[in-house]
């Protein structure tokens, strides 16, 4: 009789193994500066972020290596006024940076970016700035944005010089898609 239980249970788990898992995705609401950068610093897992309201930022949001972040932005905007001084530097919207490497998204990040308006707010610092810097290191990156608007800016996302993957079989260069967007006053959709 306990084999005959054993046996079954030992079936059971057998089955419940073999069952599709769901892997599910944070969501987070987020209304100004704060809100953003504790959502992406804390983001452990595939995160969805939701803008409500329009941010403007006082610095870069840095995305560090392994992080996958979604963010609808409901035609809410991100602004930020350029700047690059001995005081400060605020020059691009998201970036990120590995230990010796030029900044940048680095490697293993996966930004979609939806709806969402990216403006240069410094009226005398006119087309300068970036939605996204990819760094030099940004192996298996993936940058997708979608019915998105790029306002005074130099380009919506730029990429550092790639150096050449050391295993080009499971290192590829960084992928960046821009569909369905608008420039007015950038010089670039990105370079």
């Amino acid at each position: 009789m306990k084999k005959k239980l054993l046996s079954v249970a030992l079936c059971l788990c057998m089955v419940i193994a073999l069952l599709p898992t769901v892997a599910l995705a944070a969501e987070v609401t987020v209304e100004d500066e704060a809100g953003l950068v504790n959502a992406i610093e804390s983001a452990s897992e595939a995160t969805t972020i939701t803008l409500e309201d329009n941010i403007t930022l006082t610095e870069s949001i840095n995305l560090v290596s392994g992080t996958e972040i979604t963010i609808e932005g409901n035609d809410n905007s991100i602004s930020f006024s350029f700047e690059i001084s001995n005081e400060k530097t605020l020059k691009t919207v998201f970036t990120g940076s590995a230990a010796g490497e030029v900044e940048g998204i680095p490697a293993n990040v996966k930004l979609t970016v939806n709806n969402v308006k990216f403006v240069n707010t410094n009226e005398t610092q006119k087309s300068q700035g970036y939605a996204v810097l990819v760094g030099s290191n940004s192996y298996n990156t993936v940058i997708t944005m979608t019915g998105c608007i790029f306002e005074n800016l130099y380009c919506g996302v730029i990429a550092n010089y790639q150096k050449a993957p050391v295993d080009e079989n499971s290192n590829a260069y960084p992928v960046i898609s821009i569909t369905g967007s608008t420039f007015t006053d950038t010089t670039y959709g990105y370079s």
